[in-house]
């Protein structure tokens, strides 16, 4: 039986350590939040729920290519959608928090497993996902299913 999943937790510093602060984060009342630090537009809820202020509904795991889809299929608030690179995602991990995200501009993020649209280093059906239950990294094969959580530029 072949592992569909393989964890890397890498101890570089640099790939766990947000430096964004939350004070950088705001609500923009429409389903989004702006990140004026890195100059990004998140959307505030996980992909399946819905785009209000609670974040109300079931959250949705998605295979790699159902996630890009959906992400580029997202309309919200008059922008592009695209699926997080590895370092844009890893800017919303909070160490001290658990899940290790934001929970006032997040609100019921999963503490488990969020794509990213990054290739795995070595392995080409493998692409990069960042835990907000530790804040850490690792790679899943293309057809597991994980969750999503859409990106734009300001």
């Amino acid at each position: 039986m072949r592992m569909s999943m393989k964890i890397i937790f890498l101890l570089y510093p640099f790939l766990f350590v947000s430096m964004i602060l939350s004070n950088s984060f705001l609500d923009n009342n429409d389903g989004t939040i702006s990140d004026q630090a890195t100059k990004l537009i998140w959307q505030k809820c996980s992909m399946g729920q819905k785009n209000d202020s609670k974040c109300s509904g079931r959250i949705t795991a998605l295979s790699i290519l159902d996630a890009e889809k959906s992400c580029n299929d997202l309309d919200l608030a008059g922008k592009k959608w695209r699926l997080p690179s590895l370092k844009e995602l890893q800017s919303l991990v909070l160490k001290k928090n658990k899940p290790t995200i934001d929970q006032n501009f997040f609100p019921k993020t999963k503490a488990t497993f969020y794509w990213t649209s990054d290739l795995d280093w070595e392995e080409k059906d493998y692409r990069m996902f960042v835990t907000f239950a530790t804040g850490g990294i690792g790679s899943a094969f293309k057809s597991s299913k994980q969750y999503v959580r859409c990106v734009s530029s300001l």
